[in-house]
C-alpha cells in the first residue's frame, strides 16, 4: 500500500516598491510571468496603471494589484499592506522588493554637527 501526500501550494505574493518604471517595473513583470501575485506600487498613479495593464496582458487580472503609494508616508504603507492581504488572502507577504528611492532633505551642517556631538559624547 502506498501513501500519497498531496501538498496544497499557496500562491506566492510579492510587493515591489518603486515598480512604476525601470528596474522595479521589470522586476514586477518578471515575477508575474513566474506566477507570483504582484503588487505594483509607485507614487505616480499613471505609472502604476501602465504596469498593471502590461502585466494583465501577459498573465491574468487576478494576480496583479496596483496601488499608488509613497513609501515615505507610514499611513500609505499600512494601507498598501492591508490592501495586499485583502486582495490575495495570504497571511504573509512572501517577497518584498524595496526598490523605491526615498531621500530626506536635511542640511549637511545639521547632520555633521549631530555626528560630531555624538562622537564627543561617546
Amino acid at each position: 500500500m502506498s501513501i500519497q501526500i498531496y501538498s496544497v501550494q499557496k500562491r506566492t505574493t510579492a510587493i515591489v516598491t518603486g515598480s512604476g518604471r525601470g528596474i522595479g517595473k521589470e522586476t514586477a513583470v518578471l515575477l508575474a510571468r513566474k506566477g507570483v501575485s504582484v503588487v505594483v506600487c509607485s507614487r505616480t498613479y499613471s505609472d502604476v496603471r501602465s504596469v498593471v495593464e502590461e502585466i494583465e496582458k501577459l498573465t491574468s487580472k487576478d494576480i496583479v494589484l496596483g496601488i499608488k503609494c509613497d513609501v515615505s508616508v507610514p499611513s500609505q504603507v499600512d494601507s498598501l499592506i492591508r490592501s495586499t492581504l485583502e486582495k490575495f488572502g495570504n497571511e504573509t507577504i512572501d517577497i518584498l522588493v524595496n526598490n523605491a528611492g526615498v531621500a530626506f532633505n536635511k542640511k549637511l551642517v545639521v547632520v555633521v554637527v549631530s555626528i560630531s556631538i555624538a562622537y564627543l559624547l561617546s
